[in-house]
């Protein structure tokens, strides 16, 4: 948009301005209410991005609760799975006895669920120490006791729990836990399961633990299968994955629940896959049986958790009493079945997202659910990389929309790409269980548009403080802040509008110039012109030019004025009352300041900016110019000092005019009614008198010199100075 103030031309740069120039102006480009904003906002951009290679774990945060949040909304839905818990529950405390049960209740319990068909069954405990209630074990402790009778020949068949445990284990198909843990402890577990490799060896991508707590030899022994139990959360507290397999010493172990997985299909091998050319951060596939499961680098089963479901677990305390109930072999058979417990006071439960306090053998039992349905929750390791393409193209787009188009289609654009990108991860994970991660084109988008905007909207400021400056030259200050505030409706080219004008002139101005000190000129010329500036600013005109001693105003431009014509005439009374007053005070100083002369005329002109790329004003066109300025030129003719048109006088509904006669202004063929205004109104009698003389005057001749001396002199030379006729470009 070009400014209204006038360019000085410039002569023929030198060569080293020229490129100071060229220099300057690409600066100026760069700092442009376009391009910076758009400048600001990728830096944002660039800067979000480089923060999340570099400091990853908020990113990480976020894309965490993001997950937790698709799986509060809408968690997995529970399908009927071979998968059973027996829940050592309060009830079942109350029932059979105080934790820890001695083995050879244990051992009840395993035979029975045994002999109920179970396909695997595992236990989430550890047992790492002979049972001390069990009667050999007592015997010994008695015979320890200072004074307690000896007993001289205990008998041999003395029942021992862990041994009769060992036996109901070795009759089932029976899988032991144990514990992997942070610190060295010696103990090496046994190998039930082999491990195969395929392709690239993954051990370095998995959790490594130093030391594990295992089970008593004679169990282990006994034992189908052992897999470990631990699982920790990403946070260290919330549980949402499960290690499937994990690093011991330089040995690879199995979870406990892919060990239950593949007793209960009869499989010896574990098979582990990754591609040779494979990244160490790539996924892996795990083969038990005929089933295959996704892991991630690091062996861990991304969760898919259910809501609360009853229907997946037994109370202990029901096998233990009710024995072969039909019911109970229908709930077990075929199962695979789970022992753990989710009473309070055994501190066995571990925070989900959807649950706070559950039991770690419900984790296992959904995993083993997972596998067995298919229903994994995948996030592709593609998608890290799309989801940062996808966040600067997004972001970098609105950031181009804010630069170059308005507010309310920046923002638009933004809540519907931030829409979308929510729309888009919805999708994804309801209907394909895929883990998309919006935050980073939220956190991308949001302040990378927030930076454009707000760097526009100070150049925007910056703009309108520089055009409220250059209009201050031409408008009063009311109306700067209206064009301010209304910068949209401003055409700046040019345009066809109704405006009023107004043009002023001083007689005697070439005499008074040839006579005065130039001091003494540059301050009266000075004084003169501001006070007729200050009251066509104060009645809401616009001062478009000062040529020498005259003024030309226009009104309705360059915004609207409903009343336009009559701020015109009340500005030109202002102005002979000013003049009248100021020559006066000259000529009381004996200075020659002559008289000032008034035009005003309504109709419509061209306005706008005009001029070429080196030199260009605000302006107006059109015959309704030059006829404002030739009615300023009639003041001579017709001894008045204001001349008004009637198309102004027309849109006055106040304040009095009398008619002074129509003229034949130079170049036109039809006559121009011209009126004066009067301190009274139109009905005064003294107004009515003159406008009867005036009609009354055409029989002698009146309108006829009236005619040929308008024709004669209006728009002519008024002096010898060779100054040219001032009619606002009417020629």
């Amino acid at each position: 948009m070009h400014s209204i103030v006038p360019n000085v031309p410039t002569s023929e740069e030198h060569p080293v301005a020229a490129v100071r120039g060229r220099f300057h102006g690409i600066c100026a480009a760069l700092v442009s209410r376009r391009v910076l904003p758009a400048w600001v906002g990728c830096s944002v951009i660039a800067i979000v991005v480089a923060l999340r290679t570099l400091t990853p774990a908020p990113f990480i945060a976020s894309q965490i609760s993001v997950f937790d949040a698709l799986q509060r909304i809408a968690p997995r839905a529970y399908v009927q799975a071979p998968v059973r818990v027996i829940d050592i529950d309060e009830e079942s405390l109350k029932r059979v006895g105080q934790w820890p049960w001695s083995r050879d209740v244990l051992a009840v319990l395993t035979e029975r669920i045994t002999a109920l068909g179970a396909a695997a069954i595992a236990f989430d405990f550890v047992f790492p120490e002979p049972d001390r209630t069990s009667p050999s074990m007592l015997i010994e402790k008695w015979a320890a006791i200072p004074g307690f009778p000896a007993v001289s020949s205990p008998p041999r068949a003395l029942p021992d729990y862990d041994r009769r445990f060992a036996d109901a284990i070795a009759a089932g198909p029976v899988i032991l836990a144990m514990g992997l843990i942070g610190s060295e402890q010696p103990g090496v577990p046994m190998e039930k399961a082999g491990i195969a490799l395929i392709g690239a060896d993954p051990a370095r991508s998995l959790t490594q633990f130093p030391g594990a707590v295992i089970n008593l030899p004679m169990l282990e022994a006994a034992a189908k299968g052992i897999g470990s139990f631990s699982i920790t959360g990403e946070d260290g507290e919330t549980i949402r994955r499960v290690p499937l397999i994990a690093r011991y010493q330089d040995r690879i172990v199995p979870s406990l629940s892919l060990e239950a997985l593949r007793v209960a299909q009869g499989a010896d091998t574990i098979g582990v896959r990754r591609d040779k050319d494979a990244s160490a951060d790539s996924p892996l596939r795990i083969k038990v049986g005929d089933i295959i499961v996704p892991a991630d680098a690091d062996g861990s089963l991304r969760m898919y958790f259910t809501g609360p479901v009853s229907e997946r677990a037994i109370p202990a305390w029901q096998i233990i009493s009710a024995g072969q109930e039909p019911r109970l072999e229908g709930l077990i058979a075929g199962h695979i079945v789970l022992i753990g417990t989710s009473a309070t006071g055994l501190s066995d439960l571990r925070p989900t997202p959807l649950n706070p306090f559950e039991p770690s053998v419900n984790i296992h039992a959904q995993a083993i659910e997972q596998m067995l349905l298919g229903a994994f929750l995948d996030r592709p390791a593609w998608f890290a990389g799309a989801e940062v393409t996808a966040a600067v193209a997004l972001a970098g787009g609105l950031v181009f929309i804010c630069a170059f188009q308005g507010v309310g289609l920046s923002l638009g654009a933004l809540f519907a790409t931030l829409a979308g990108a929510l729309a888009a991860t919805w999708y994804g994970y309801s209907s394909r269980q895929l883990l998309g991660d919006p935050t980073l084109v939220c956190v991308t988008a949001v302040p990378a548009v927030l930076a454009a905007t707000l760097t526009r909207y100070f150049l925007v400021e910056r703009e309108a403080r520089a055009l409220k400056r250059a209009f201050s030259q031409y408008l009063a200050p009311a109306l700067v802040d209206q064009v301010v505030r209304n910068l949209g409706h401003l055409r700046m080219g040019g345009e066809a509008r109704e405006i009023s004008c107004l043009f002023t002139d001083l007689d005697g101005f070439t005499d008074f110039v040839e006579h005065a000190r130039t001091d003494e000129l540059v301050a009266i010329l000075n004084a003169y012109l501001d006070a007729l500036c200050s009251i066509a600013m104060d009645h809401g005109g616009t001062v478009v030019k000062l040529i020498g001693d005259a003024v030309h105003v226009i009104f309705n431009a360059p915004v609207d004025q409903t009343d336009h014509a009559a701020r015109a005439v009340a500005c030109a009374r202002a102005m002979d009352a000013f003049a009248v007053q100021f020559s006066g005070e000259q000529r009381g100083k004996h200075i020659p300041f002559g008289s000032t002369r008034i035009g005003v005329n309504t109709g419509y002109a061209i306005v706008g900016n005009f001029g070429g790329n080196r030199r260009f004003d605000y302006s107006a066109y059109g015959d309704t110019i030059n006829t404002a300025a030739r009615l300023e030129n009639a003041n001579k003719i017709l001894g008045t000092r204001i001349c008004i048109s009637r198309s102004t006088v027309a849109q006055c509904s106040a304040g009095g005019f009398r008619p002074i006669g129509s003229l034949v202004l130079k170049g036109k063929t039809e006559p121009v009614d011209v009126y004066e205004p009067i301190e009274g109104t139109a009905s005064d009698p003294a107004c009515y008198r003159f406008g009867a003389v005036v009609a009354s005057q055409s029989s002698f001749g009146l309108r006829g010199r009236f005619r040929r001396r308008a024709q004669a002199d209006v728009g002519q030379r008024r002096d010898s100075s060779g100054r040219s006729d001032r009619t606002a470009h009417g020629k």
